[in-house]
């Protein structure tokens, strides 16, 4: 996956609030709108020029508000802010010792029958609560919503054209990926470029949480992207033994083709900002912004890979390469990102 891509994804960091609203109409029989002493409510609920009148309430208490002159859209979300922070919950930590695991409730059992020694007290943890930082989320489908539409416009990012995705003329390099590995079953020797990407142009937003602690001095952002199918092919050359040092070799004969499909495949950028604490780590000044952790990780329902001369016997080697070299480049994009976040603001990483 391209890194300028996905730079490009994780600095643009939802799901954000959808108040649910109920609209009624009132058909307009037995008002007189002529009437001079018809009050000023009532002329503004049943006299606007429309037929209907849309009275517009929500499961929270709200304020009157005027009636629209033009109805909403089926498909068109009415915003209301709500009145009070917006919580997240995540389950608390247990402590548990693992020893414990197949013993019996000590409330389960009959006490002066039962041995209560060799039993177990399970209290459920407090979730521990934390706060949506609503603003943040929907500033970053907003931003990212005019990026789409440059996307389904033109099918290009910061200038880069995302179908096809020319990966060799990015990397700047060949062969594009070159990677060995070595395990207990094979080792293998791979080189990939002539490596095109199509689909990256279908991305869209799905998820935004972006959470912060009640303190409001920490900030926890995740954004899911998300692909429905990507297929890459190219050009490869792979020599290698399987079963170890003494095992069968194997290779690809010369240059051969390769194609993959991906389906339902998610990048999900993670951003974690804490408050420097000298308690809690070793560099920084006390009460600076540190970035704590970047994550990217790329997920799959399903992927088919296709080596050309390459036996369905090696099914075991183009698996592990396949994961060994997405697992790879995630942490060459992290390390890019750090890299790169470390150039501008040096404060912010360790």
């Amino acid at each position: 996956m391209c890194r300028r891509l996905l730079a490009c994804v994780i600095l643009c960091l939802v799901d954000y609030v959808r108040c649910e609203a109920k609209i009624e109409h009132h058909a307009v029989k037995s008002v007189n709108c002529r009437d001079d002493n018809l009050s000023a409510k009532a002329r503004r609920l049943f006299c606007a020029e429309s037929q209907n009148i849309i009275k517009i309430t929500t499961t929270s208490a709200v304020e009157d508000k005027p009636a629209l002159t033009t109805p909403p859209t089926i498909s068109e979300d009415i915003f209301i802010k709500p009145e009070g922070p917006i919580t997240f919950e995540i389950p608390g930590n247990t402590d548990e010792n693992w020893l414990d695991e197949d013993l019996p409730e000590c409330s389960e059992l009959m006490e002066g029958f039962d041995d209560m020694d060799e039993c177990k007290n399970s209290t459920e943890p407090e979730p521990i609560i934390r706060w949506r930082d609503m603003v943040f989320e929907r500033l970053i489908n907003q931003t990212w919503q005019d990026t789409q539409d440059k996307i389904n416009q033109e099918s290009t990012i910061g200038g880069v054209l995302l179908d096809p995705l020319m990966v060799d003329k990015l990397a700047g390099k060949s062969p594009t990926l070159d990677v060995s590995q070595s395990s207990m079953l094979y080792s293998a020797d791979l080189k990939m470029w002539n490596i095109q990407v199509h689909g990256l142009s279908t991305i869209y937003l799905s998820e935004v949480l972006v959470t912060r602690a009640q303190n409001l001095y920490d900030l926890d952002m995740k954004v899911v992207f998300s692909f429905d199918k990507l297929s890459a092919n190219g050009t490869y050359n792979l020599d290698g033994t399987l079963g170890g040092w003494f095992g069968t070799s194997f290779t690809s004969d010369g240059d051969r083709s390769f194609d993959v499909d991906i389906v339902n495949a998610t990048i999900t950028p993670r951003v974690k900002l804490d408050t420097t604490d000298e308690a809690k780590f070793d560099c920084g000044k006390n009460g600076d912004v540190l970035i704590t952790d970047i994550e990217i990780p790329f997920n799959y329902d399903d992927i088919s890979i296709n080596f050309a001369n390459l036996g369905y016997g090696y099914n075991a080697v183009i698996n592990g390469l396949s994961i060994f070299i997405l697992k790879t480049q995630e942490e060459a994009l992290v390390t890019f990102l750090k890299n790169s976040i470390k150039e501008q603001v040096n404060s912010l990483i360790c």
